[in-house]
């Protein structure tokens, strides 16, 4: 069982790695620049962070859904693994069919159950590493873009001085 887990994500990783890129269309751009509220001028950068949200979505899931659909036909042929021995360490009177048929519905129900888990919260991931798309706008580059444009403790004070100023 556990050297056909590594060998599905194994085969998962490489069918990331080598995904082709993703069409996007003419209209798809222009639907996703639209016009900005502020000044009715064309948001590029809103458009492309859209559409690249968009795009991992879909190339992404049928991929985590199909990594779960193995997964969990893999779980499942590891129960009569687990049958056979107890089947081995018991006499037959005490392992009854109805028993054994009661265990595999439990099994069963507790890998789909932990599938359906496990790919939500990779969907989850999904939308978290995909929510934010930035770009390195001031030639610096590095890990940290993402922080860097965020506010920091200090502006975060003065925006809730604003938004409570206002209030009054």
């Amino acid at each position: 069982g556990g050297a056909q887990f590594r060998r599905a994500m194994r085969e998962f990783i490489t069918a990331v790695r080598n995904m082709k890129s993703v069409l996007i269309t003419d209209d798809e751009i222009a639907n996703a620049a639209g016009l900005g509220d502020v000044h009715d001028g064309v948001n590029f950068m809103r458009g492309a962070a859209i559409i690249a949200m968009k795009k991992a979505k879909e190339s992404f899931d049928p991929m985590l859904e199909a990594l779960q659909h193995r997964s969990v036909y893999i779980m499942k042929r590891l129960f009569p693994i687990i049958e056979d021995v107890i089947r081995k360490d018991t006499t037959s009177d005490e392992y009854s069919k109805s028993f054994q048929e009661m265990i595999r519905n439990i099994y069963d129900k507790f890998v789909n159950e932990q599938s359906a888990i496990c790919l939500s919260k990779c969907k989850d991931d999904l939308v978290g590493m995909t929510k934010y798309v930035t770009w390195d706008v001031d030639g610096k580059g590095g890990s940290s873009a993402l922080y860097k444009s965020l506010p920091t403790p200090h502006k975060m004070v003065e925006i809730y001085k604003i938004a409570f100023d206002k209030k009054d």
